[in-house]
C-alpha cells in the first residue's frame, strides 16, 4: 500500500501489516528498539482476551461486520468431541469466542447503548478509521486507529473495557497501559491531516464484570503533555534506528536495585500502593 496522509477505512489485517510506527510500537520502542522490532516481526498470536477484546469492539461499533468475522460456539459444545470438532472445521478463519462471553458482549453493549454520553459522541461519528500521516517534526510515517471520531465535535473517543472504571483506578491503570500515549498521538494526527487544532480525547470505560458500569473520562492537558513528552524522546531514537536498521536492547550497564517509593512509604508506617490491578491486553485492533 502506498503511503499517504488521511482518513481511511483500511481492513486490520492490512493495516497492522503496514511498516510504520503505531502508538503502541512507541510504547514497545520505550521499553527497547528490540522490543519494537520484535513486536514488528514477531508472529501475532492472539490470546483468548484479544479475541474477546476485538469481538466487544466489533460488536458495538461495526455490528454488521461482526457474523463475517466471529463465530461463536454453541452452549454447552465440546470442541474435543467429533461433533466439536466438525463445527470447528465448518467455522475456521474467523475469530471464536464462547456462548458465555457473547451473552457479557451483549450485556456491555446494552449497558452502553443505553448510556446518556452514548447518543452525544456517537451520532454522525466515523467509527474504526484508520489514520496515516507524516510527523512535519521528526519526519517518519506514523499510524493509528480510532474507534469513533465525532464529526459534530471533531474529537476522538475510544472505548475501553476494564476491570475497575472507578476514577483512581483508571487512572493507574490509563498511564501503566499508555493511554496518555495514545491520546497525544491521535492528536497530533488529526492536527497534521486536518489542519485543525486538536485539544482533547474521550475514553469510555466499561467494567467487565457486572453491572458492567461505564465511566467517561476527558484527557487533560497535563496528561496528555506526558504523552507528548514520550513521543517526542522516541522518535527521532526510533528514526534513527530506522536509518541504520540497528535495533539495540537494553543498556549493557549495571544498574542499582534499590526500594520502590511505595515500599518505602510502607517502611515508614503509611500504606503504599504497588499498582496491583491488571487491565487485559488490548486486541489487535486496539493495538493501534
Amino acid at each position: 500500500m502506498e503511503l499517504k496522509e488521511g482518513l481511511f477505512r483500511i481492513d486490520p489485517k492490512t493495516y497492522h501489516g503496514l511498516p510504520i510506527i503505531s502508538y503502541t510500537g512507541v510504547k514497545e520502542f520505550q521499553r527497547s528498539p528490540a522490543h519494537y522490532k520484535a513486536m514488528l516481526d514477531g508472529e501475532k498470536n492472539e490470546t483468548q482476551a484479544m479475541i474477546f477484546g476485538g469481538a466487544y469492539h466489533c460488536y458495538l461499533l461495526e455490528n454488521n461486520l461482526f457474523d463475517g468475522q466471529y463465530s461463536v460456539k454453541p452452549e454447552g459444545m465440546n470442541a474435543r468431541t467429533k461433533d466439536g470438532q466438525s463445527w470447528m472445521d465448518q467455522h475456521r478463519g474467523k475469530a471464536i469466542i464462547s456462548f458465555d462471553e457473547m451473552q457479557k458482549i451483549k450485556a456491555m453493549a446494552k449497558v452502553l447503548w443505553s448510556h446518556p454520553q452514548w447518543d452525544t459522541f456517537q451520532r454522525g461519528a466515523e467509527r474504526e478509521l484508520a489514520m496515516i500521516w507524516k510527523d512535519p517534526l521528526h519526519e517518519v510515517w506514523c499510524r493509528t486507529r480510532i474507534d469513533l471520531l465525532s464529526t459534530v465535535l471533531l474529537l476522538p473517543v475510544d472505548l475501553k473495557s476494564t476491570m475497575d472504571a472507578t476514577p483512581h483506578k483508571f487512572l493507574q491503570s490509563s498511564f501503566r497501559l499508555g493511554y496518555h500515549i495514545q491520546a497525544a498521538w491521535t492528536i497530533r494526527g488529526l492536527q497534521q491531516i486536518t489542519k485543525v487544532h486538536h485539544e482533547t480525547f474521550v475514553f469510555i470505560a466499561q467494567e467487565k464484570t457486572e453491572p458492567y458500569a461505564i465511566n467517561v473520562f476527558e484527557a487533560q492537558p497535563l496528561f496528555i503533555e506526558a504523552g507528548h513528552r514520550v513521543i517526542d524522546e522516541v522518535l527521532p531514537r526510533y528514526k534513527a534506528c530506522l536509518a541504520a536498521d540497528q535495533w539495540p536492547s537494553y543498556d549493557p550497564a549495571v544498574k542499582p536495585l534499590d526500594l520502590p517509593e511505595w515500599a518505602m512509604e510502607e517502611k515508614h508506617g503509611e500504606p503504599g500502593d504497588p499498582l496491583v490491578d491488571s487491565d487485559e491486553a488490548e486486541s489487535p485492533e486496539k493495538s493501534v
